[in-house]
């Protein structure tokens, strides 16, 4: 979908003006602050702020093509397809980066414990690459320039700069967004966090890291003690798929066994 006929020159400007900096440079944000998160084993914290930032990139893709996504949602699949659904832009991620995604829709958007969880240091590499990956199309793509006395697309050559950056991530460093700066300020209080065992984005690109290798899980208050739940949901909010699935338990009239407590195989 792109901008339609009533979209004056200003507007198509301030609309995408609004995606760079409301979203794109506030995803920048959100996975810096994740990576400060997974270095410091803060678990929670680095799942959501992960979460964010992809959430972000994605939307900022769709508001950049005018594809509406007006209904709230954290669900990453679903703007990964509408993204895909985009057939100019070509938008296509690795295997990794969708694997991470489905990692974040399980967990990412649990922020007061309703699930268990599970981190690992490694993890701290999905995010680098899922964020590159899906970084590279946040940017407006499709507009022409004069050449000639005519007005000629360039949607394919920056495609091909996208395309090949799959295969080599040193041919694609052209944004001037928030990690750009970071990265150019030595002095910017938030650079070390960014270019630390950073494969994708630094001074220098790196082709391998050496990450101590660590592992943290936490069971939930609720998966450890399921006959919480009625009580629980009387004073706070808890998401409907949860509720659906203790409801199902309780249908049952029986409990769950010890090794596979409701809210740990999430």
């Amino acid at each position: 979908m792109t901008s339609g006929p009533r979209e004056s020159a200003e507007t198509k400007a301030l609309l995408d003006d609004f995606a760079i900096r409301s979203l794109r440079d506030m995803a920048d944000n959100d996975y810096v602050l994740a990576r400060m998160a997974i270095r410091a084993e803060l678990g929670p914290q680095f799942l959501w702020s992960s979460l964010q930032a992809i959430e972000k990139y994605l939307k900022a893709i769709l508001l950049i093509n005018r594809v509406p996504s007006t209904k709230p949602t954290h669900n990453l699949a679903v703007l990964v397809a509408k993204a895909e659904g985009i057939k100019k832009l070509r938008f296509s991620i690795s295997g990794t980066t969708r694997a991470f995604v489905e990692f974040l829709d399980e967990y990412g958007r649990f922020r007061y414990l309703e699930v268990s969880y599970h981190v690992k240091a490694r993890d701290l590499v999905m995010l680098d690459l899922a964020a590159w990956d899906i970084r590279r199309y946040c940017a407006r793509l499709d507009y022409s320039l004069a050449k000639g006395g005519k007005e000629v697309s360039v949607l394919e050559y920056e495609l091909g700069r996208i395309e090949r950056a799959s295969r080599d991530r040193r041919d694609f460093r052209w944004f001037s967004g928030e990690l750009e700066k970071i990265i150019a300020n030595r002095k910017h209080p938030a650079r070390p966090w960014l270019i630390w065992k950073n494969v994708c984005f630094g001074a220098r690109l790196r082709k391998t890291i050496k990450l101590t290798e660590w592992f943290r899980s936490v069971n939930a208050p609720l998966a450890l003690h399921n006959d919480l739940f009625e009580e629980v949901r009387k004073y706070v909010f808890l998401p409907k798929d949860l509720v659906d699935e203790f409801e199902a338990l309780l249908k049952k009239r029986h409990k769950p066994d010890r090794g596979q407590p409701v809210g740990c195989s999430r």
